[in-house]
């Protein structure tokens, strides 16, 4: 089972993962995305957009991201300040989406253990540079 991205914009993360462990068969591993706790600044940013409709804070995000990767200099000074990263797609799910569950490693590898997974690893994809998301596989040694 490979979920990405997904089980933190459902408003319940723990009922989501439940479901999503049930498909694993025994033996079998999940792979899940998750984000994980972040910045005062991301949660501001969050803020600053929610008033706007999904297409207002699609067309503010397209402006940010093109203007802050095409600046040089004052550019990598303005994603110190405005957290955001080169992809649009990126942007707009991290920042536009309602619902943003955070983690942390402790209660993805509870979710894992309680739903009868073992050799749980948290992984570090170097992709991911510094971020504090969350990549974590389990095998499932038991099925309901």
């Amino acid at each position: 089972v490979f979920c990405w991205g997904v089980l933190h914009h459902t408003g319940d993360t723990p009922r989501a993962f439940r479901v999503c462990a049930q498909l694993a068969r025994r033996g079998g591993l999940m792979h899940v995305y998750l984000y994980g706790p972040k910045s005062r600044r991301t949660r501001l940013l969050r803020k600053l957009l929610r008033p706007f409709s999904y297409h207002g804070r699609y067309a503010i995000l397209k402006v940010l991201t093109s203007v802050v990767y095409k600046l040089g200099r004052l550019g990598h000074l303005l994603r110190h300040i405005l957290p955001l990263g080169p992809s649009l797609h990126g942007n707009f799910d991290a920042y536009s989406t309602q619902v943003n569950d955070e983690l942390r490693s402790d209660q993805v590898r509870a979710q894992f253990t309680k739903q009868g997974f073992t050799d749980i690893a948290e992984l570090h994809p170097t992709w991911c540079g510094l971020s504090r998301d969350i990549h974590m596989r389990g095998k499932r040694e038991w099925a309901d």
